[in-house]
This record gives C-alpha cells, sequence and structure tokens, in this order.
C-alpha cells in the first residue's frame, strides 16, 4: 500500500520534468495542461479497452456478463497478455524514436582542451 504510490509518485514527477523540460516559456502552460489531460485520460482509457477485450473474449468463450469460471479468468489472461505486447511495442518505438544525447565529454577530454 505504500510502495506503489511512492513509485507512482516519483514516475510522474519525474515524468513531467522529462515531458516539459524543453518547452518554451510561453506555450509552457499549453503543454503543462495536454501533459495532464493525458496522464488522467491515458490510464481510463487503456483500461476501458483493456476490460472491453477481456469481456469480449469471455463472450467468445462462451461464458456471459455473470460468469465467473475459466471463461473469465481466460479474458483477463487475453487482456493482460495484449498490455504486455502494448507495453513492449511501446519502448521499442520509444527506444527507436527518441533521438540521442551526445555524450558530455569526459574530465580528461576537458582537461586536455584547457591545457592546449
Amino acid at each position: 500500500m505504500v510502495v506503489f504510490p511512492s513509485g507512482a509518485l516519483l514516475t510522474f514527477a519525474g515524468a513531467a520534468v522529462v515531458a516539459l523540460s524543453g518547452t518554451p516559456r510561453e506555450p509552457a502552460g499549453i503543454a503543462g495542461g495536454l501533459l495532464n489531460a493525458a496522464t488522467e485520460l491515458g490510464p481510463t482509457a487503456g483500461f476501458v479497452a483493456l476490460v472491453s477485450i477481456a469481456s469480449s473474449w469471455t463472450i467468445v468463450l462462451g461464458g456471459d456478463a455473470t460468469d465467473t469460471g475459466a471463461g473469465r479468468v481466460a479474458g483477463y489472461g487475453l487482456a493482460l497478455d495484449v498490455a504486455a505486447v502494448g507495453f513492449l511495442v511501446v519502448a521499442v518505438v520509444t527506444y527507436v524514436a527518441l533521438p540521442r544525447r551526445p555524450e558530455a565529454p569526459s574530465r580528461q577530454d576537458e582537461q586536455r582542451s584547457t591545457s592546449l
């Protein structure tokens, strides 16, 4: 009960800093509002999609809305599999799409350049 909220707090705070770090001063308010809207709406939309997948798969397997057996377990299993694949795709796309920052010069490189 303590670990998850603490991790979520650190994750969202870090994500906000990274997302807004390169924003010019004038549109910073709009960028912050967009970040807040995405933070609020994104998980809700994802949850709705996963519950829809789970319910649909339960019905395909012959269950109904009150099914508490193997059909519902299989439905939620499929929804979690879809979520895992989605997270993997987002991670790969993010890794490929984000520009690389040039490496900072080391102390030895700085000392060499100043001694010349």
